[in-house]
């Protein structure tokens, strides 16, 4: 690295031809580097947004290194080290961006054969490669990566089964037994495609050859069959899971430059989503009419080889092209398919035999349908193959929410509202709470059916949804004619029809309330930190830590915190309610997972520590996102470290019961952002963990009560084993 900072110099004194050589070592060697750098800075603005809430990031690097009490590294913005220049910029008090920009750009790196990357990092936490364009002509080489991340995968999961033994002593291992056996010994989770022989595969024009070291450690080469042929990049992947690369006609090191498979992998999602949404557009565009298939047979059942029984639905018809019906009422035994399948569907696939009873049919008609799955397992279809005409629901309670059809329907991505004929209201909001007690009057109706009329919603290409397919952003009316179309045709500011449907949302939980609850408490067992050498937030932020870092823990200490348990192992859970207490400071103190007996991870630099914050800082770092998001989990373990309960919400976590306790409308918009989030993230009982007074709270969090309706499942805990107060 030292040649990198002496690269300008030599430029300046003896011209671009004594600096060659020196730049192109710098190209190749400060590409690690930089990336390195730019996660120090993004932890530093974490501490630093952290230690000062009112204003967040810091307004620059100088600042930013001096308000942490470090020397900066550099006097003036931009600054330049080892090859790359550094620039920061804040876009307000919850974003920034830090940019680490090759000097040498037009340099190509020796070793992978491309010119060195722009890295960037923002407040997301991920340090992002900007400029890494391998051909996609070489698909051998992006295969060959996405191989040894996935073997690093299988390997882990191997060692979980393995405690004792840790990693495989060979490939072939991993793979089935010798008559396709499956079990610990057997996992099965080796690609079939790849061909070995003890520690040597071969898969893709390459040549993987593995390595174990020991019980948790192992490497695995990855040279192409024919070089310059099959590939022209070798490969090096160790225990760590870090792929690196050579264009070098040898093996690759762990020395070479890091590669991921993740700018290929984000590029094949969008393409195949471009695909998606082509065929999407086009089946929409040009919906199929009605397919008339002769003589269909029921699918078999896989397990059976009987066929599939059919199912029968109570529906109103709504158009007979394309075939459109209003679902009713449905056989009882699909109460669970009721949320998919209750309301409009269209059923293009036909048995031929119905032809001339199609002609008969009229809007607003109640037929009775069975329906089987036909078709193939490779091209499965939903086949009517039975129509009665002039059919009725029965009487007494139906499995579909209301029997008088749905009038209109305005769906977005996961909230959904329906408005019966009737005037009945069914609503559910974006945290999958149901609301239904509440009707429109005659009038009512009658001023929304107007608004119809009075917005653009007719002018819009209308088109279809097939049974059982995502429905989003779009409005259905149902009410003496039938279409759909998509939102995004209306001005969502000004278009009285989207005014008045936001309107009835409104009206559909004008009689909720918000409550608190919590599925109760346990007593932490909270210890000192006794060593003065390193610092608990030495090791959440891991940057200028101290020699010490890679000395001993006593036992007497490292056996009282949590470890990560191994899936598949006998050991007892860990304590997850001790904390550490660092001179006022809280953390959560994580032992990592080690393989074989007895453990050997006992240094300083094996622990991981998390502070528990209090939620401002938390909403202050990720801008209105989840609470969970930066402190929630750590790699393969669930924390429930949680956050310190705050002070400022004039609620004493300790007495609210198991009734909860009734957050009133102004208290919720006054802490709007504390709560919001909290009820955001309150789906299925699940909440958050809140410290107070030693104990933590476990699932706190908000429901949405409707005083006329069930108890929500928000209400009913997940975890029965917490203490309730």
């Amino acid at each position: 690295m030292k040649r990198c900072s002496v690269v300008v110099w030599l430029m300046a004194v003896f011209g671009t031809w004594a600096a060659g050589q020196a730049k192109r070592d710098c190209a190749e060697s400060a590409y690690q580097f930089a990336g390195g750098e730019l996660y120090g800075i993004l932890y530093a603005e974490q501490v630093y947004a952290r230690e000062h809430p009112e204003e967040g990031y810091s307004k620059d690097l100088n600042a930013l290194y001096s308000g942490l009490g470090a020397a900066a590294h550099c006097a003036t913005p931009p600054c330049t080290v080892n090859g790359y220049r550094y620039t920061y910029r804040r876009l307000s008090k919850s974003k920034f961006r830090a940019t680490a920009t090759p000097l040498f750009p037009q340099v190509k790196s020796m070793e992978l054969g491309m010119f060195p990357p722009t890295l960037i990092v923002d407040e997301s936490g991920f340090v992002h490669p900007i400029g890494i364009h391998w051909p996609r002509k070489r698909p051998n080489e992006w295969k060959a990566i996405l191989t040894l991340e996935k073997l690093s995968s299988d390997e882990v999961t191997y060692a979980s089964f393995h405690p004792e033994m840790g990693y495989s002593l060979d490939m072939e291992a991993l793979g089935a037994g010798p008559n396709g056996e499956l079990g610990a010994e057997h996992p099965g989770v080796l690609e079939a495609t790849m061909v070995c022989t003890g520690s040597r595969c071969e898969k893709d024009g390459y040549t993987f050859t593995y390595t174990r070291s020991s019980k948790g450690g192992f490497t695995v080469v990855a040279r192409p069959m024919r070089y310059g042929e099959t590939g022209r990049f070798s490969f090096y992947m160790d225990q760590d899971g870090v792929v690196h690369a050579t264009a070098d006609h040898r093996g690759a090191t762990a020395k070479d430059l890091m590669v991921s498979s993740r700018e290929y992998r984000q590029q094949e999602a969008e393409k195949q989503e471009k695909v998606r949404q082509n065929e999407l557009a086009a089946k929409l565009a040009a919906p199929p009419q009605i397919v008339f298939v002769e003589d269909p047979k029921p699918l078999p059942n896989i397990e059976t080889g009987n066929p599939e029984p059919s199912f029968e639905m109570t529906a109103r018809v709504v158009s007979t092209r394309p075939l459109m019906f209003d679902v009713l009422d449905l056989d009882a035994s699909m109460k669970r398919e009721a949320e998919g399948s209750c309301g409009f569907q269209f059923l293009p696939f036909v048995d031929a035999k119905l032809k001339p009873v199609l002609g008969r049919l009229k809007f607003n008609q109640v037929v009775g349908l069975k329906l089987f799955f036909g078709g193939s397992f490779q091209s499965p279809m939903i086949v009517l193959s039975e129509l009665a005409l002039d059919a009725r629901p029965e009487s007494g309670a139906g499995v579909c929410p209301n029997r008088s059809g749905i009038a209109v329907s305005y769906r977005g991505v996961v909230e959904y509202l329906n408005i019966y004929n009737d005037g009945s209201i069914s609503f559910r909001d974006g945290q999958l709470n149901s609301f239904g007690t509440q009707k429109l009057s005659h009038d009512e109706m009658a001023q929304l059916l107007k608004a119809f009329d009075d917005s653009s919603f007719d002018q819009l290409p209308s088109s279809t949804t097939p049974m059982g397919a995502a429905d989003s952003n779009s409005i259905t009316l149902g009410y003496k004619r039938y279409r759909h179309v998509s939102v995004s045709g209306l001005d969502a500011k000004d278009d009285p029809l989207l005014q008045r449907l936001d309107a009835v949302k409104a009206r559909a939980t004008s009689q909720t309330f918000y409550l608190l609850v919590t599925n109760g408490r346990k007593k932490l067992n909270i210890l000192d930190w006794p060593f003065r050498q390193v610092r608990l937030s030495q090791l959440e932020i891991r940057k200028n830590a101290p020699a010490a870092i890679h000395d001993s823990v006593p036992e007497e200490f490292l056996s009282k915190l949590p470890q990560v348990q191994i899936i598949g192992t006998s050991a007892p859970a860990p304590d997850v309610y001790t904390y550490v207490d660092d001179d006022g400071a809280l953390y959560w103190v994580l032992r990592n997972a080690c393989f074989g007996s007895p453990a050997h991870c006992t240094a300083f630099e094996d622990l991981a520590a998390r502070r528990i914050e209090r939620p401002g800082a938390v909403l202050l770092r990720t801008s209105g996102k989840s609470l969970g998001v930066g402190f929630s989990s750590w790699s393969g373990f669930s924390s429930p470290a949680g956050l310190f309960w705050p002070s400022d919400l004039g609620i004493d976590i300790a007495h609210v019961g198991p009734e909860g306790h009734r957050i009133t409308n102004e208290d919720y918009e006054r802490q709007q952002p504390f709560y919001s989030n909290l009820y955001e993230n309150s789906v299925s009982g699940m909440g958050y963990s809140f410290i107070d007074d030693g104990y933590i709270y476990e699932g706190v969090r908000i429901c949405r009560v409707d005083p006329q309706a069930p108890v929500s499942t928000c209400l009913k805990p997940i975890n029965p084993d917490v203490q309730a107060h």
